[in-house]
């Protein structure tokens, strides 16, 4: 009878309003307001990037798809309003604000620890990737779509950028001075434990897919055993960094205590490692 007196719209853009302000609200009660956070310090938005995976699938699966399929029922006989109705509750819920905050975060300086954060967006965005192509794969959604595909490029592409530097950044470590008592550097420590991470199962294969995601746009290869040796070529050319270092030292004591340091470090904490 709507559509029969020309009332559809009406009745398609009531039901958007109410089921929008419904879904949500049910969003708002997770305590989403770390979606708006502006720090530029990947370290300080490390606990929100956990949030944000959980909080978007828990959206995706829970709530968006159900009102897809209502939208769907209630609009049985007129399909083509379904999409444009469910497109209007997903924007009125807030899916946008999350690929902002992917954004935001592909935005902050970079280092090391942007690196970590920017795979684990992109791991949830890969998992998710099949829902979303099937919840707004349609014109109605072409916005969604757009903004999704933007957040992919730009967190392989910032992944890559960070990771590629990464043995550039331990090579200018070089010229710093070591520690007057002749202890373990900050750099040995923290190369020795994040490239641990970056072979760990958590990440080993999340990086792999995204630099051959990245080196097939360029019309290159790239697999694993490269990932593995790029890895070791950072280990090792802080290796080379030892000698330098125990050369700044004008006591030969001294040089000899920091690489007996250094090197039972290296011992220690990588040994049977990946």
């Amino acid at each position: 009878r709507l559509a029969g007196n020309g009332r559809l719209d009406h009745c398609s853009s009531a039901y958007a309003d109410a089921r929008g302000d419904t879904v949500s609200a049910s969003l708002r009660a997770l305590g989403l307001d770390y979606l708006k956070e502006t720090s530029g310090d990947a370290q300080a938005l490390s606990p929100s990037v956990e949030r944000w995976g959980r909080h978007l699938e828990f959206a995706v699966h829970h709530l968006l798809e159900a009102e897809r399929k209502l939208c769907v029922a209630v609009f049985e006989r007129r399909p083509e309003a379904a999409p444009l109705c469910f497109a209007e509750i997903a924007a009125r819920a807030g899916i946008l604000d999350f690929l902002n905050f992917g954004r935001a975060l592909a935005g902050v300086k970079k280092d090391p620890i942007k690196l970590l954060r920017l795979l684990d967006v992109f791991d949830c965005l890969n998992k998710l990737r099949l829902d979303f192509n099937r919840l707004f794969g349609g014109k109605a959604c072409v916005e969604i779509q757009s903004r999704t595909r933007e957040l992919v490029k730009t967190v392989v592409d910032g992944a890559v950028e960070i990771f590629e530097e990464l043995l550039v950044q331990v090579e200018l470590q070089r010229n710093l001075l070591p520690p007057v008592d002749g202890g373990v550097p900050r750099i040995v420590s923290f190369v020795a434990k994040y490239c641990n991470q970056l072979l760990d199962q958590l990440y080993r294969s999340v990086l792999t897919q995204v630099i051959t995601i990245h080196r097939s746009w360029r019309k290159e290869v790239f697999n694993d055993k490269m990932l593995v040796d790029a890895v070791l070529s950072i280990v090792k050319t802080l290796e080379i960094n030892f000698d330098s270092w125990s050369k700044a030292y004008g006591d030969s004591t001294q040089s000899s205590l920091l690489m007996m340091n250094i090197h039972w470090h290296f011992f220690k904490h990588l040994k049977g490692t990946k």
